[in-house]
Order: C-alpha cells, then structure tokens, then sequence
C-alpha cells in the first residue's frame, strides 16, 4: 500500500502508535484519523490510525493532510483499536530508605 499526498506516492508501514508525539489529525480516504508525528535524530515519522489499524509513513504530515490509499486489500481494517507502542524506558528502582 502507499500513500498519495499532494500527487506523490509515499510507501507505507505497519508500527503501532506511540506513546509521545505531536497530536494530530490527517484525512485518508475521506475519514479523519487519529495522528502523531515523531522526530528521532534525522527520522522524521507521521503515525496514524485507519480503521483501527496502525500504520506510518517517514515523513512529516501537516495537520489536516488531505490523503488516499492505494491498493487497499479486501476486508482491510481491525474491530478493535491497538494499544499505543510498550514504553522501552525503565526507571531506576528506589533503593529502600535505611532505618535510623
């Protein structure tokens, strides 16, 4: 599948939602959906749902990006909306307080 915006086809995958990142809104195929964009060093990502499916693409979206699918398969979508991405960060234990 890829993405059409303003007349160029950008490759689309499959990453779930994270959870920081600017809040966003983009259309695809007519539906509004749920968006956010990341930046890590030079990677530049806008994350979206459609139809309860989470997917990407590595470029910023502007809010309200105006987008179609293409080659969307039969049946595509999920009942249920997927959880956002594990946090991979883990917090230092507290160490227990010493008793006087």
């Amino acid at each position: 599948m890829n993405l059409i915006y303003e007349g160029r086809s950008i490759p689309i995958f499959s990453y779930a939602m994270p959870r920081v990142g600017r809040a966003l809104t983009i259309v695809v195929n007519g539906v509004e959906c749920e968006a956010a964009t990341t930046k890590w060093q030079e990677f530049r990502n806008t994350y979206f749902l459609y139809k309860n499916v989470s997917l990407f693409v590595k470029e910023h979206l502007p809010a309200g990006a105006d987008c179609r699918l293409e080659d969307i398969p039969d049946g595509f979508g999920a009942l249920v909306k997927p959880p956002v991405r594990k946090s991979y960060y883990t917090p230092k234990p507290k160490e227990p307080e010493k008793a006087i």
